[in-house]
Order: structure tokens, then sequence, then C-alpha cells
């Protein structure tokens, strides 16, 4: 199954924040489910059914954040906020700022599709069209 999206949105859109939410709502409006921050290390503990969907997670214990429509690491943002440093993107450390995002997927049509909607919005996709390998993001 072969999923076309159409995104007017395209990339003349500032953030990655916006450009991400456009690609996932083009997603969800094909019927493909989307989770962010979905926090398990084997999924076995989850119930996200058996509709197509992707999931996005920070790793076991952590998620992802949004600073000035940069995505960072929730655990990092919390450790700088403690600090007393000012909550903007320039003020977090480079080190701290997510470059590249996995997403899993239980269809090969919602992987399709996903893969699909990122590269609409401008972000760098690397896929190999199987199901043996995550979805990669490229946070530009």
């Amino acid at each position: 199954m072969t999923m076309t999206l159409d995104n007017p949105t395209a990339v003349a859109t500032a953030t990655a924040q916006v450009r991400w939410n456009a690609a996932l709502k083009a997603l969800r409006s094909t019927g493909v489910k989307t989770k962010m921050n979905y926090s398990s290390c084997c999924r076995s503990c989850a119930n996200l059914g058996e509709d197509p969907y992707i999931a996005v997670y920070g790793g076991q214990g952590n998620a992802y954040g949004w600073v000035d429509g940069v995505m960072f690491e929730r655990n990092e943002m919390a450790r700088i906020k403690r600090s007393y440093w000012s909550l903007t993107a320039e003020a977090m450390p480079k080190k701290s700022k997510i470059e590249k995002v996995y997403v899993e997927f239980n269809d090969l049509a919602a992987a399709e599709g996903a893969a699909l909607a990122f590269a609409m919005e401008g972000f760098d996709v690397d896929w190999d069209g199987t199901e043996a390998k995550c979805i990669v993001v490229t946070m530009s």
C-alpha cells in the first residue's frame, strides 16, 4: 500500500517544531496513529493497538521536548533549568540538542507515510524501506 500526502505548509514554515507537528498532522490525516515520547524499552507494556502507528521515544526514562522550536532531551532541559539558566534554545548547550530522531513503526505503509511526511517538511530522512530499521529523521 502506498501513501501520498499533500502538505501545503511544505518547507516554508520557520521552526523544526512547526514542521515536525505538520508532518505528524498530515500523517494522522491518513489514519496512522502517532505517539511522541513513547517511553518503553521493549514495547511489552504499551498498548498502541493494531492500527498502523509510528512511535518516537527518547529512550528508557527520557523524552523529547521543545524550546524555541528546537528539540532537546527533557531531562537535559530540567537539569539546565535547575541551574537557573535562561531556558532558551540559545542558552542550551549544543550537545543537548537532538540531532537525529529514531521513529519506530508497526506497519510498512505507516513507515512509508512517515518517511514521506517528514521529507515533505524538509527533514533529511534515512530509511532502507524494511521492517528491520527505524526511520531516522535528522533535525535540521
